[in-house]
């Protein structure tokens, strides 16, 4: 009976030992390699890295289209495999890094922190992976690797923050003191933020949900969109919006152009139904400011021969401008006043001093001159 146990034990053994070795041939002869025209070949720091990564075979459960090990097909093995792998898929995708490895390019910052991450804490491969690829534990050295070349790769690629040397390779940096950009490009930027033609109703702009002057949010829930439907998700901040690596919660903008163009057309949030629609309103809006700069114009030529018609217009104009820049209730009308920005809030007691006396003195001349040329048309008319 002992020799029975020791042989079915030594058997198991052999097996057992038989299997990992097959498994290393397999993993080694279906790995991931790169072409001989590859600049990774001339790099040694990106080179060591993809080995180690290579080895470890992360391809198994995070990359589709792979020639899997026989036991991914064995009855029990599999649905505990197809498990794991489909975590895998889910976690994160190897294919764009192997593409990077192959055309001698960076990975994303995103993807450059997730290996950073399983490295640092030796999370992967996984214990029960190892059991079976033994071949695939990665050694210090092996580790090492890797994070220099995460590391390096952040200082040649991503090091455009203005960070300090010792914290240039780190995941997270400082963002830039400033960045360049066309003014013409960030000034109508602006106007469109709190633009609410851009909404289906004409009454909700970026900052209906953006407050800038509360941290780039709407402090709800969820945000209320047209008609005062309420939206699924909670309002995300635009601050710092320009560094981020992808736009919305669930990342699925890459970039802000691709952003901005969603909230528009939802029908939840600002419920616009088309461009051409959207781009006639602005065009509407941007004749109606031309036609008052021509009036603005053609003032000196209009008032060689005022009638009382226009100067109760522009009378009523003049008033209308005071009672916006004294932020009264029309000053939601008036952007550079009733716009939320702490900068504005801090010179309010520099126009209650200075510019509001001012427009009373400007106003009392207007209102003296006005007289005047009444006066002197009544005379002549007599």
């Amino acid at each position: 009976m002992k020799r029975l146990i020791v042989s079915a034990v030594g058997a198991a053994l052999l097996a057992y030992g038989g299997t990992v070795a097959y498994l290393q041939h397999f993993d080694h002869i279906t790995a991931p390699e790169l072409p001989a025209s590859s600049p990774t070949l001339k790099d040694p720091v990106a080179l060591a890295a993809f080995n180690a990564l290579r080895e470890a075979r992360c391809d198994y459960c995070h990359a589709e289209q792979r020639d899997l090990p026989f036991y991914f097909r064995v009855p029990v093995a599999k649905t505990l495999m197809e498990k794991d792998r489909a975590n895998g898929l889910r976690h994160f995708r190897v294919e764009p890094v192997l593409d990077a490895f192959e055309q001698g390019t960076a990975p994303t910052e995103e993807q450059l922190s997730r290996i950073e991450e399983v490295i640092t804490q030796n999370r992967m491969p996984p214990n029960l992976y190892l059991m079976m690829h033994w071949h695939a534990h990665l050694s210090n050295a092996e580790r090492e690797a890797v994070l220099k070349w995460v590391q390096d790769t952040r200082r040649k690629n991503y090091n455009n923050t203005g960070a300090a040397e010792q914290f240039a390779a780190e995941p997270i940096r400082p963002v830039p003191e400033s960045v360049e950009a066309d003014p013409a490009k960030w000034t109508l930027g602006r106007k469109l933020f709190f633009d609410k033609s851009l909404s289906g109703d004409n009454t909700l702009n970026c900052a209906s949900c953006h407050g800038l002057d509360t941290g780039g949010v709407d402090n709800l829930v969820t945000a209320t969109g047209i008609g005062g439907q309420k939206g699924p998700i909670n309002t995300p901040t635009v601050y710092d919006a320009y560094f981020k690596m992808a736009q919305f919660w669930n990342a699925r903008a890459t970039t802000l152009a691709e952003q901005a163009a969603g909230p528009v057309m939802n029908p939840v949030e600002m419920g616009s139904h088309n461009w051409e629609e959207v781009a006639n309103k602005l065009n509407a809006t941007r004749n109606t400011h031309r036609c008052s700069r021509l009036h603005l114009a053609q003032m000196p030529r209009l008032m060689k021969k005022p009638s009382p018609r226009l100067l109760a217009s522009l009378k009523k104009r003049w008033l209308r401008q005071m009672a916006l820049l004294m932020n009264t209730s029309k000053a939601s009308r008036m952007p550079l006043v009733s716009r939320p920005n702490a900068g504005m809030n801090a010179l309010r007691p520099l126009v209650a001093q200075v510019a509001i006396p001012a427009l009373v003195w400007v106003d009392a001349a207007w209102k003296s001159w006005v007289l005047k040329v009444i006066t002197s048309k009544t005379v002549v008319a007599s």
